[in-house]
């Protein structure tokens, strides 16, 4: 890691002789659980362990990482490394360390006007998701964080994203990320082209062409003759009025047989008020047959349709209270079977007291399995009390301290599986960004 980390160092001074403007921030967070009890239920009454508890987790909330951020650039282009640590410590009931090391964006671009290219390694968001609270000891910042389908949804027990593609992602989640491929897209490496006029309609419009590296087909129906395609694209147009709204609409094609559209807009009309609005929908037409092209297209069909709603809200009532809102709808449905939905409601509100001291207090209410068609009540629905606080000794210099409370709101008929029924703990943040 000292290696890496000098080299990036050594190669950022060395191009910063040569750029106008470089800048290097450094930044290390340690998301810890200092107390975590988990009450699991069983209806049949025959688990062998109602509680757990975890003591001192320095990884246990979301995991420790330091990041380090290196952006060199001038007027017509610029470089930005981000490397991401896990700096070591154990898993529950484990001796085993969790130490990794990982790329977490690799990106350069250079600009010919208002023409801008892209390649890398990257997230290419356009729409805010509205997930500024106070402590990152909060639920926008964990529970809601992005927009489109949601991967928590459930069929009785089981996650109905991991019973279609095998593990718990989704094509529709974060499907406004062009950088993206999946929920699942670690290190794909992405080419894109924007072009932004300015100055000539009454708003600012940008059109955006991309291409994600991923098997995008396979044709070897002509014998000997195979033909191949390794990028999924995708296309996105933004227009923003300003101090009337800020519209964005996205189609991607990631794979041969799915098709993402996202269609999401910011309404900027209200003073001190941003508020969001999305509608998300994906088509996987992949039937299991012919060759395969994918991780997540492996043969077995996954066919199914996907569509979300999600609508946000932040609101600064002063200069120092803020409150945040998230409300998402997700509907997911296998092919030739009923279709599962879920919901969330998310609200937040933190007041910045003094330089010192920032309360802020999450409560969220999750229904993993809304539509109920298997009838059962296994712990699927439930609520999150979140308070916490942040102590800040300067500028991006930060300590933060919460109690986190999860409730099943539903019981009864787990009588082969074991769910959790509540769950309490002490989730802190130690973050410095220099």
């Amino acid at each position: 890691m000292k290696k890496v980390i000098g080299a990036v160092l050594a190669g950022t001074m060395v191009a910063g002789l040569a750029f106008a403007d470089p800048k290097i921030t450094f930044q290390y967070r340690l998301r810890s659980n200092m107390y975590d009890q988990t009450q699991t239920y069983r209806g049949d009454g025959s688990s062998s362990t109602n509680k757990t508890t975890d003591l001192f987790a320095l990884n246990g909330y979301g995991g420790n990482g330091d990041t380090m951020v290196a952006t060199v650039s001038n007027d017509y282009a610029g470089f930005s490394i981000d490397y991401d640590a896990t700096t070591g410590g154990v898993k529950k009931g484990s001796s085993t360390s969790d130490t990794s090391f990982t790329m977490d964006a690799l990106y350069a671009w250079l600009n010919f006007g208002a023409l801008k290219f892209t390649a890398g390694s990257f997230d290419a968001r356009y729409t805010d998701k509205l997930t500024n609270g106070a402590t990152n000891v909060n639920l926008t910042d964990k529970e809601s964080y992005k927009l489109g389908v949601w991967t928590g949804l459930q069929s009785g027990t089981s996650n109905v994203a991991t019973l279609i593609y095998g593990s718990k992602v989704l094509y529709g989640y974060d499907a406004d990320n062009m950088g993206a491929i999946s929920s699942d897209n670690t290190g794909i490496t992405s080419f894109s082209a924007d072009y932004t006029v300015k100055d000539v309609l009454p708003g600012k419009l940008m059109m955006k062409a991309v291409l994600n590296s991923n098997q995008f087909s396979v044709d070897t129906s002509d014998g000997t003759d195979k033909k191949y395609q390794d990028s999924g694209y995708g296309f996105e147009v933004g227009y923003l009025t300003p101090n009337v709204a800020d519209l964005d609409f996205v189609l991607r094609m990631p794979e041969q047989k799915v098709t993402v559209f996202g269609a999401y807009g910011t309404l900027l009309v209200v003073k001190n008020l941003k508020a969001v609005l999305g509608f998300t929908y994906v088509n996987d037409s992949y039937d299991g047959s012919g060759d395969v092209t994918s991780d997540m297209h492996n043969g077995t069909s996954t066919k199914n349709t996907e569509y979300a709603f999600d609508a946000r809200a932040q609101y600064a009532f002063s200069d120092k209270l803020t409150g945040i809102a998230h409300f998402n709808y997700s509907s997911i449905k296998p092919d030739g079977e009923d279709a599962e939905t879920g919901m969330y409601i998310v609200g937040d509100v933190y007041y910045v007291v003094n330089d010192l001291i920032t309360p802020e207090f999450s409560a969220g209410y999750y229904m993993t399995d809304l539509d109920d068609n298997d009838s059962a009540d296994v712990c699927e629905n439930y609520y999150v009390i979140n308070p916490s606080v942040k102590f800040t000794a300067g500028p991006n210099a930060f300590l933060s301290v919460g109690v986190r409370y999860q409730g099943a709101a539903n019981t009864g008929d787990a009588k082969t599986t074991t769910q959790t029924k509540s769950e309490i703990s002490i989730p802190t943040v130690f973050r410095v960004t220099l």
